[in-house]
């Protein structure tokens, strides 16, 4: 993405794009490989079972187990097996891994499988074997997100645009006028101590910032800086530039300091959120909307929001 002619002013639509896939493990026993004979599609009297890895939230293994019976559905030789992983995801990818018991099928954010490039397979020669580059669009982000050096390793699943999220609660409870097409950074920031305030005993935040380099990329690239000398396999920090620091200075550190924003700490004890009517903005994807309604939100009730 270009961001050379992004201003304070346009930062609040762009929209920060973080793709999830699957990666093909290189322990995997199910692979056939290009040319052979057989393989993963044909029919054989016991259905062909494919593990996978998940993560172990609600929300993720609904979707998982949807898949899972729809693909038994469609091909009765297959069978797809979510193993789900709470809590600490990576660490238990990784101990699978080094324990030669990773599933076929590794589920990864497009910027954290790269690690793994040395155990997962390449996968070029089955995408022209079976002539689908159509998935992976020519874009410089599915691009950095899916490729390292010169090969592909990421089949692309889902995609999550992160927004800014408004709870209408509480932006009437403050007497704060809702955000509007065209508003600022500066609209943005100005508003976060207005939205904080006490009420009945109970302390309800402006704005919380997801901890998180990915979360706080909008914010440190607004004015056209990079906070590294490249976006792929960068030498060079560079994340004293002034601007980056004022970005960082604006939107983590200075809502804390004045208790506009939850603290780490105040996070980690649970129930303050938007979800939970307790905080007014915050940044997060599609993921995040199955809390704010419908059986498995935070409250029973829902949440207003926008």
């Amino acid at each position: 993405m270009n961001y050379s002619n992004l201003s304070r002013r346009g930062v609040l639509q762009l929209a920060t794009v973080t793709a999830t896939g699957m990666a093909l493990a290189a322990c995997s026993p199910t692979v056939s490989q290009p040319g052979d004979e057989g393989g993963a599609g044909q029919p054989s009297e016991a259905p062909l079972e494919i593990r996978v890895s998940a993560w172990g939230d609600v929300p993720d293994k609904n979707i998982n187990d949807r898949t899972a019976a729809a693909l038994l559905e469609a091909h009765s030789n297959l069978r797809m097996i979510p193993e789900f992983y709470p809590g600490a995801y990576y660490d238990k990818v990784q101990v699978n891994f080094a324990g030669g018991t990773a599933p076929d099928l590794v589920y990864m954010e497009g910027y954290q499988w790269q690690p793994y490039v040395d155990v997962v397979v390449p996968l070029d020669d089955y995408i022209d074997r079976d002539d689908q580059n159509i998935a992976w669009p020519d874009v410089a982000n599915y691009q950095n997100l899916t490729t390292w050096r010169g090969k592909t390793y990421l089949s692309i699943v889902d995609t999550g645009p992160i927004v800014m999220f408004y709870n209408k609660t509480l932006f009437d409870q403050a007497e704060v006028p809702y955000p509007t097409e065209g508003w600022t950074f500066n609209d943005f920031t100005s508003m976060i101590p207005s939205l904080a305030h006490e009420k009945d005993g109970f302390k309800y935040y402006g704005f919380t910032q997801n901890r998180g380099y990915v979360w706080w990329i909008s914010w440190l690239r607004m004015e056209g800086k990079l906070e590294f000398d490249s976006i792929t396999e960068p030498t060079k920090a560079m994340w004293t530039q002034e601007e980056i620091i004022d970005a960082l200075q604006a939107t983590i550190y200075d809502p804390i300091v004045a208790e506009h924003a939850p603290s780490p700490a105040v996070i980690e004890g649970g129930g303050v959120s938007l979800a939970t009517d307790r905080v007014a903005l915050t940044l997060q994807g599609p993921w995040y909307l199955p809390q704010c309604k419908g059986p498995q939100a935070a409250k029973e009730e829902g949440v207003a929001f926008d």
